[in-house]
């Protein structure tokens, strides 16, 4: 049988994680080398958290205004209580400031946002219309200071197109190139009147206690690919950095080649995963060093998935790659096959048009990487795959090297199994089989990517 290879790392997190770039066609989309792109619904998806933010900023915004219980000052001269000039907030020792030659009062027209606390719907609607932008090739530069040397913090762009104009340009982080040719009509290049994102990154603050944003066009990378190369500005958040709970950690990329009967777990859950029958091997595949499965009785049986039963927020992030793509092949799983529905978690890569990236045991709990489509991400490449379900919107989501493949929130919440139909046995986490109802594992799901 055909070999199937899981790079050399593995994370499973119980917290959820804003993950990556919204797109549903790769073939327009834009790259995040650093961070994450997410759309925006309302308030809530914006994960603000009072205790956490430091200092937000309604870009040339007419009023300070509240959203979920933080508030944002305007940037825009005598018309709110944090502006220090024109452009420049401060909230104690942190300022933020935004360097544009334009503005636009009411550029936008109001979103139809919904959820978050009373009034923060229609706050946030509002922060989202005006703007500052630069005609290219001049940047939009915003320089946070006052912040704490070498400390990390989690930065949040906010953006919002008024038109059909295809924009695209690049933003670096302290100097890095962090997302090349983004566009605020989408990843996939498609604008509609509903299209808010927030660039999310986690920056490490200067030696001088900054952190510099820059939007540009074409600062490197891929070639200017829009038709409208100016960049545009809402709003900024600054909050502390909030780690996440990782529980399983692997990373094999450091390790020999050859056998490996047992790997190791760094995350918050330890224990070790264990060759079960046969004992797979640490090859290197396309230049890195990763666990190769062949398909045939190789599989790791990990810790127990206790913390990661009934309806927990869970992500879970591989590296794999899959020289020849079935309809069903495992990665990593926990709970258990044989129902009900939603009792199975088994984070696959697959063709199939109904669990191609996730089964759930029947019903709404199963989604494929593109809805209603056969197929997978391209064989014989190395692909970063992110699987990940949100408790509070019942909501799964797969992601595609940096890129949002397929969402869901159908159905009843998940309700994953912790113990085997004997109502006694612990199930274990698996990488590259399923659990079957009695806790076993058996050789018919073997391999099928790890």
């Amino acid at each position: 049988m055909k070999n199937d290879t899981l790079k050399g790392f593995c994370a499973l997190v119980v917290t959820i994680v804003t993950l990556l770039v919204f797109s549903t066609n790769h073939a327009s989309a834009f790259e995040v080398i650093t961070g994450s792109v997410t759309e925006i619904s309302g308030p809530d998806d914006l994960k603000l958290n009072p205790d956490k933010a430091i200092i937000a900023v309604d870009v040339f915004g007419d009023s300070d205004r509240s959203v979920n219980g933080v508030t944002f000052f305007t940037d825009r001269a005598d018309r709110g209580d944090g502006v220090v000039e024109e452009g420049k907030v401060q909230s104690g020792d942190v300022s933020v400031t935004t360097a544009a030659a334009n503005s636009i009062d009411n550029w936008a027209g109001a979103q139809a946002f919904t959820g978050g606390t009373e009034g923060s719907a229609a706050n946030l609607a509002e922060i989202m219309r005006d703007i500052r932008w630069n005609g290219a090739p001049n940047p939009v530069d915003v320089t946070v200071a006052g912040l704490t040397a070498e400390s990390i913090y989690t930065v949040q762009l906010l953006f919002n197109e008024n038109g059909d104009r295809d924009r695209r340009f690049d933003i670096s982080v302290n100097g890095d190139l962090a997302v090349d040719n983004f566009s605020s009509e989408g990843g996939d290049g498609t604008w509609t009147n509903a299209n808010s994102f927030s660039y999310n990154v986690n920056a490490t603050a200067t030696a001088d206690g900054t952190i510099a944003v820059k939007l540009l066009n074409n600062i490197g990378g891929a070639d200017f690919s829009g038709a409208d190369g100016n960049p545009i500005l809402q709003a900024v958040i600054v909050s502390s950095y909030d780690p996440p709970k990782v529980l399983v950690d692997i990373d094999l990329t450091d390790d020999e080649l050859g056998e490996l009967a047992s790997i190791p777990n760094t995350g918050t859950l330890g224990g070790t995963f264990d060759a079960e029958v046969d004992t797979p091997s640490v090859t290197e595949v396309d230049g890195v060093k990763a666990v190769t499965l062949d398909g045939t009785n190789d599989w790791y049986v990990g810790p127990d998935s206790a913390s990661l039963a009934g309806d927990a927020d869970r992500t879970v992030e591989a590296w794999v790659f899959n020289p020849e793509i079935a309809a069903e092949e495992t990665i990593v799983a926990w709970g258990r096959r044989g129902g009900g529905d939603g009792t199975n978690w088994s984070m696959l890569y697959g063709t199939h048009n109904t669990w191609g990236s996730l089964g759930g045991w029947g019903g709404a709990a199963d989604m494929p990487f593109v809805a209603g489509q056969t197929g997978g991400p391209e064989a014989g490449k190395w692909h970063h795959l992110t699987l990940s379900y949100n408790k509070s919107s019942n909501t799964r989501s797969i992601y595609v090297d940096g890129f949002l493949s397929n969402s869901e929130n159908d159905g009843n919440p998940l309700n994953t199994w912790a113990v085997a139909n004997d109502n006694e046995t612990p199930l274990p986490i698996v990488i590259g089989n399923q659990n079957e109802a009695n806790g076993t594992r058996v050789d018919n799901l073997s391999g099928s990517l790890s």
